[in-house]
């Protein structure tokens, strides 16, 4: 009886792990057809934006000669006007493997579009992605050190203008105020 209640509770404990895949990853993988060519998309999406995203086309029928790939918004004016298309670099020692490099230079919702040559013509195949950055930069000590130096030089200049202005607040209409030195 024990045994007969103990399997089901370990099964449900031990099944998530079990399952785990892609959650969380920023990549994008995508199998879909541009016409009649089959193809395995995988999108690396950079760390910080703007940034260069990498990306990888395997060709699963293996009837592609060249494809073309250019950035663009899903909605708004940038979905209208897209850039012009980059040729995607062909392997040499796998005829259906393509890699491509874009530049994301916003954050948001992008689809990479795809102009797929090869025997079967010309075809078209989009692929959605996620631009957000996932981390950033540390700053120089020496950068650090500059910034903190103008912050203080601008907050002192800002105290300077509001005591003048509370100064001469006060004065009647007409009276020129007197030069004070800090």
């Amino acid at each position: 009886m024990k045994r007969a209640l103990l399997l089901p509770l370990l099964s449900m404990i031990s099944l998530p792990l079990a399952c785990l895949a892609h959650v969380g990853s920023p990549d994008v993988f995508y199998e879909g057809n541009a016409g009649p060519y089959r193809l395995f998309v995988t999108v690396r999406t950079p760390a910080m934006i703007p940034g260069i995203a990498a990306i990888e086309v395997r060709s699963l029928d293996g009837h592609v000669t060249g494809i073309n790939i250019a950035p663009s918004r899903i909605l708004g004016e940038g979905s209208t006007n897209a850039p012009p298309p980059d040729h995607m670099e062909r392997s040499s020692t796998d005829p259906d493997y393509f890699t491509g490099r874009l530049w994301l230079m916003a954050s948001g919702t992008y689809q990479v579009r795809m102009e797929v040559f090869g025997a079967g013509g010309q075809a078209q195949m989009a692929v959605p992605i996620a631009a957000a950055a996932r981390s950033t930069l540390p700053i120089e000590r020496a950068l650090g050190a500059l910034l903190l130096g103008l912050m203080a030089v601008l907050s002192v200049a800002l105290v300077s203008i509001l005591g003048a202005a509370a100064r001469e607040s006060q004065l009647e209409p007409g009276t020129v105020p007197v030069a004070h030195v800090i």
